[in-house]
């Protein structure tokens, strides 16, 4: 299935018309749709965002005051759950005869009627013009625009070396056979540090690959102002989360690689003076640098200002971050352990795994592995970067590196991805772009159905297809998406030691009676959660008709025959993972058979499709004494 080139008119024509033809579709849908009602209530970071793309739009600044709270819910009817704020700061210059001389400090702001957003302004300040000319709607607006240009620019790159149609198709992979749809469709600011990276990136290194041509924007990509504007950008994306700081170091890297040292000088320093002034900003709206730090507290169901008696002081809890503690994994002792065992999840994980979830990044990755030009310096650069992104985000967060509070995906990794489309070699034909779609739909299909469902309810995402025969991330039990679901996660069960469950799919109940009903004719993942090490599980097993139960928990499996009302109990051998002052297992329970008691047992109510009753309880490694 071999394509040609064609002429760089007619490759601009294509890329173009996609782009327009995106932006077009995305518009239309926006304007179809009641935003607050669309993405089925707001989740993690939205309310924060929300409420500081709707101050930045309509009073021109970042200040939360009631007013905030009164538009807010006027758009939502309800408050903004889940919303960080902190205390400003009156800052302040010490000079003194320590290093480094110069410290910043400060005093609270006195000023009672006002708090602050605690995320960085840098998303919302963006949508704030669509946001005044459109509403909420604004928020889409700028993520259709988003979009479609980046989609144009990973067209026009791969066009350079590939045909038209080749390009055009592994570009729609790119973004459309992977996770970013769920992105797009959320007020998070994850998908606008993608685009930031990836016109970055493009600016950057479209002058690596392209031919020469005539015009001012085609100049521009050739020449050495593409670098300075390259980093401006990419100090954005640090900006908003600085975890992307290892990102810039490529393009000063190879500039002085090949001895241009004035351009790469010139580079750094516009990095660098960019990122300043965006937390020096920081400063001058909150008078702190850090918008993560100081006194910042997150707040559910009563909010500051709401009335009289709710203020900052006695609401909220406090989340603060404003140091590195990755110390507390070294000094405990497993962290080699647990670091190489993310790398594995990292790849293959069910919930974050980089292959099922950017299968196209994946894909590319292999295709750069074997292609001719792998040795090419920047190419070698941009992959040592997103190691180094990576790594870091796994040393800093041991137990939250795939981005926290259960996202689909690893939202984290979402500005290290726009890196991989650069690596791509020439696509000589349409197959790696057909392998890029085949591939991606097959792990994340059923997301792409309806993103946003899978963005509110991730959860559900896991629970069929592909997905589900890749193995759970064991290192970061409290952040898995079943933790969105408070309903069937952290359930409480048994004694000495009591087990803490997590129901990972809808093939069993919450527990009842003591025990645990399993549906009929289907496989069940439970995690538990227990303070001590175990060396079995007691499974103790009934069915109301004969019924083949298989019963794992880390070990070999136990498969055991069931008789009406002749319970077994056996002790299933397990092997758990130590992790967060507790060890993590998985039962998986598969039942052979099942019955329906409404129409089996006269009289019978129950019309739920009952399998096996189980009861079970931990069996310490060691003996341990309850109190």
């Amino acid at each position: 299935m071999a394509t040609t080139p064609t002429d760089s008119g007619s490759s601009a024509n294509t890329g173009l018309i996609a782009a327009g033809v995106i932006l077009v579709v995305c518009l239309f849908a926006t304007f179809s749709m009641n935003p607050a009602r669309a993405g089925l209530g707001l989740k993690g970071d939205e309310s924060t965002y929300v409420a500081m793309g709707l101050s930045a739009a309509y009073d021109w600044d970042f200040t939360y005051e009631r007013v905030d709270l009164d538009r807010f819910f006027q758009h939502y009817q309800s408050g903004p759950e889940g919303i960080f704020l902190k205390r400003g700061t009156r800052p302040s210059i010490d000079v003194d005869r320590t290093w480094p001389f110069l410290h910043l400090g400060g005093e609270p702001d006195s000023a009672s009627e006002r708090l602050y957003f605690g995320k960085a302004l840098s998303y919302p300040l963006a949508a704030a013009p669509f946001i005044r000319l459109a509403g909420l709607r604004g928020f889409y607006m700028l993520h259709a625009l988003l979009l479609a240009t980046g989609l144009l620019a990973v067209y026009a790159f791969l066009a350079t070396r590939s045909s038209p149609t080749s390009a055009l198709l592994y570009a729609l992979a790119f973004f459309g056979a992977s996770v970013m749809p769920t992105y797009v469709v959320r007020y998070y600011s994850d998908f606008f540090i993608f685009s930031t990276v990836l016109y970055a990136y493009f600016l950057w290194l479209y002058k690596e690959v392209a031919p020469a041509a005539e015009g001012r924007w085609a100049r521009f990509l050739r020449s050495p102002a593409s670098d300075i504007a390259a980093a401006a950008i990419l100090a954005v994306a640090t900006y908003s989360k600085p975890l992307n700081l290892p990102l810039a170091a490529p393009i000063v890297l190879t500039l002085l690689w090949r001895r241009r040292w004035v351009q790469a000088l010139k580079t750094g320093a516009v990095y660098g003076a960019c990122l300043i002034a965006l937390f020096a900003i920081n400063v001058a709206i909150t008078g702190e640098a850090n918008y993560q730090g100081g006194d910042r507290k997150t707040f559910y169901g009563k909010f500051p200002f709401e009335n009289a008696q709710y203020g900052f002081n006695n609401r909220g809890t406090d989340v603060t971050t404003n140091e590195f503690t990755a110390e507390d994994a070294f000094e405990e002792g497993y962290f080699l352990r647990q670091f190489a065992r993310n790398w594995f999840y990292f790849f293959f994980g069910r919930h974050t795994g980089f292959i099922p979830f950017f299968f196209p990044g994946a894909l590319a990755l292999l295709l750069y592995l074997i292609s001719p030009g792998r040795r090419q310096v920047w190419r070698l650069l941009i992959v040592a970067a997103a190691l180094a992104t990576q790594s870091f985000s796994m040393i800093w967060m041991a137990h939250n590196w795939a981005g926290g509070g259960g996202q689909p995906g690893n939202r984290y990794f979402l500005g290290i991805y726009p890196m991989l489309v650069f690596l791509l070699p020439p696509l000589r034909s349409m197959w790696p772009g057909l392998v890029a779609w085949v591939g991606g739909v097959a792990f994340v299909g059923h997301l792409l159905v309806n993103p946003f469902v899978a963005s509110s309810w991730p959860w559900i995402n896991t629970q069929y297809g592909l997905l589900r025969l890749l193995p759970i991330e064991m290192t970061m039990p409290n952040d898995l998406p079943i933790m969105l679901n408070q309903q069937r996660s952290r359930i409480p069960y048994g004694e000495n030691p009591q087990l803490k469950l997590y129901f990972l799919d809808d093939n069993a109940w919450l527990p009842e009676l003591g025990g645990i009903w399993v549906a009929g004719r289907a496989r069940t993942e439970i995690l538990i959660r227990v303070p001590v090490e175990l060396s079995a599980i007691t499974v103790s097993a009934d069915s109301m008709v004969p019924n083949r139960v298989t019963i794992k928990a880390g070990r070999a499996a136990t498969t055991i025959v069931l008789k009406p009302g002749s319970p077994v109990t056996i002790d299933v051998p397990a092997k758990g993972y130590m992790v967060e002052l507790g060890y993590s297992y998985v039962l998986e329970v598969e039942t052979e058979s099942g019955i329906v008691p409404r129409l089996a047992v006269p009289g019978s109510r129950e019309s739920r499709f009952l399998g096996a009753f189980l009861k079970i309880a931990g069996v310490p490694a060691i003996a341990v004494v309850f109190p």
